[in-house]
C-alpha cells in the first residue's frame, strides 16, 4: 500500500492486491489496484485513477473480493451481467432517477467487458454490447434534461466497440442465423455440405481473430482512462445538474416526465412505420423500437403498467421480426467477404430478400 497526498490535504491509499481467491475448491486469481480515500474530496480518487490509467491498462471493476468469493463457490463467477433495471419511485429527483439508471446500465457494460479479458462467451460479449447500447440510449432519453455538454468523450471506445460489433455480427450468422437454414441449403448433397462447412470454419477463423484484437483493444490505456472519466461523470450527475431538480418537489415530477418521454418515443416508432415499405424508415422503425424497449424497461416503476406492456409487447416483436431479417441479410454479407463459395452467398442473399417481402 502506498500514501498518495494530494493538493487541499485529500489522501488516497493506493494498495495493490497480487493472490487468488479460493472458494469451493475453485481459484480465481487477483491482481487489482484498490483506492481508498482516506480525506478529503472524492475526485481525489479520479486523479489518482487517472494518473495511473494513462500508462497501465485498467478497467472499473464493479464486484468486491469477497462478492466475487461468493459468485465463485456460486458458480457463477463467469456468467455473463444481465440488465437488472433500477428501482426507481416517483418521489425521486430527475438527476438521481438518471444517475440510478446510468449506473446500472454502465456497470452491465464494465462488468461484461472485464469477463471478456478472460471469457471466450459469446453471451458475455453480448451482454456487453447490450450494456453499452442501453446506456447510450439511457443517455439519449435523459440528454434534455441534464448537463450532457459536461459528459466525457468516449471516442478512445471507438476501436474497441467496432471489433465488439463486428465480433457480434459473427457470432450470430454462425451460432444462430446459418444453423437455421443448412439443411435447406444442404439438401444431402456432399458438395453443398462441404462448402457449408468451408464457411462456418471460415466464420470460426475470422471471430478468432476478432476475439483476440478485442483481448488487445482492453490493453489500451485510453479505453480505461475513458471509462474512468464516465464512473466520475456519473457519480457527479446529481451535484451538477442542480436545475434539474426544479421538479423534484413536485408530486410525480418524474411519473410525468418519464410517460411524456417514452409516450414520444412510441409516436415516432408509429410514425417510422407509416412508411414502412422504404428501407430506411423500416430501419428507423427497428431503431425507435430498440430505443422504446430500453427506456420502457429502465422506467417502467414509474410508468402505466397496462400501456407500459403493451407498448414493450409491440416493441419487442418490431425489433425481432425486423432483426432477423437484418441478421439473414448480415449472414450474406459475411459469406461474400469470406471468399468460400459465390453460390452460397446468392443462397444467402435470396433469403434476405425473402424475409423482407412484404407478407
Amino acid at each position: 500500500s502506498w500514501p498518495v497526498k494530494k493538493r487541499g490535504g485529500s489522501l488516497v491509499e493506493v494498495s495493490l492486491d497480487i493472490g487468488q481467491i479460493v472458494a469451493g475448491g475453485q481459484s480465481a486469481p487477483v491482481c487489482e489496484l484498490e483506492l481508498e480515500l482516506l480525506a478529503g474530496h472524492p475526485s481525489a480518487l479520479f486523479e489518482v485513477a487517472q494518473q495511473i490509467a494513462r500508462s497501465l491498462a485498467a478497467l472499473p471493476l464493479n464486484i468486491s473480493k469477497s462478492e466475487r468469493g461468493y459468485a465463485l463457490l456460486q458458480g457463477s463467477l463467469m456468467r455473463p451481467l444481465r440488465a437488472k433495471p433500477p428501482a426507481l419511485t416517483g418521489s425521486m429527483s430527475l438527476p438521481v432517477a438518471a444517475q440510478s439508471v446510468l449506473r446500472e446500465m454502465f456497470c452491465q457494460f464494465t462488468t461484461n467487458l472485464n469477463l471478456l479479458r478472460d471469457s471466450d462467451d459469446p453471451e458475455v460479449l453480448h451482454q456487453a454490447r447490450v450494456g453499452w447500447r442501453r446506456f447510450k440510449s439511457a443517455l439519449r432519453l435523459f440528454k434534455p434534461e441534464l448537463a450532457a455538454a459536461t459528459l466525457p468523450s468516449w471516442q478512445a471506445l471507438g476501436t474497441l466497440m467496432t471489433f465488439v460489433g463486428e465480433l457480434r455480427d459473427l457470432d450470430v450468422a454462425r451460432l444462430e442465423t446459418l444453423p437455421r437454414f443448412a439443411a435447406a441449403y444442404t439438401d444431402e448433397s456432399v458438395q453443398r455440405q462441404a462448402r457449408w462447412q468451408a464457411l462456418l470454419a471460415a466464420m470460426d477463423e475470422a471471430a478468432a481473430l476478432k476475439r483476440r484484437s478485442i483481448g488487445h483493444a482492453l490493453e489500451v490505456p485510453a479505453v480505461g482512462s475513458a471509462l474512468l472519466a464516465i464512473t466520475q461523470w456519473l457519480e457527479e450527475l446529481p451535484a451538477k445538474n442542480p436545475s434539474a431538480d426544479a421538479g423534484a418537489g413536485q408530486k410525480n415530477a418524474l411519473r410525468h416526465w418519464a410517460r411524456a418521454r417514452i409516450a414520444r418515443l412510441h409516436q415516432k416508432m408509429e410514425q417510422a412505420l407509416k412508411d414502412a415499405a422504404h428501407p430506411e424508415s423500416l430501419h428507423r422503425a427497428r431503431l425507435l423500437a430498440k430505443r422504446l424497449r430500453y427506456g420502457i424497461e429502465a422506467l417502467r416503476p414509474v410508468l402505466r403498467q397496462r400501456q407500459a406492456r403493451g407498448w414493450l409487447k409491440q416493441a419487442t416483436r418490431l425489433q425481432t421480426d425486423i432483426g432477423l431479417t437484418r441478421d439473414v441479410h448480415q449472414a450474406g454479407v459475411l459469406a461474400s467477404q469470406m471468399e468460400v463459395d459465390t453460390g452460397l452467398a446468392e443462397f444467402l442473399r435470396g433469403l434476405a430478400v425473402g424475409q423482407a417481402a412484404p407478407r
